[in-house]
């Protein structure tokens, strides 16, 4: 994998939890409205796996959200 697409999946994996956090929103919630489990999504915070291109709109409006 060439290392500029390992930083921008390093800092989308990284954006993830930090606009959950920002929105109040548990990492349960966030992969619940994926319709994943939270260690996938785990995996994908961490860089260890690739988001699907499904998976960006969802998280999208699911991040945007304010409860």
């Amino acid at each position: 994998m060439c290392q500029n697409n390992y930083d921008n999946m390093k800092l989308f994996g990284e954006y993830i939890p930090k606009s959950g956090e920002d929105k109040g929103l548990p990492l349960r919630k966030i992969a619940a409205a994926l319709d994943i489990d939270t260690s996938i999504l785990s995996k994908i915070e961490r860089s260890e796996r690739r988001a699907t291109t499904e998976m960006i709109p969802i998280l999208a409006e699911t991040l945007k959200k304010v409860e």
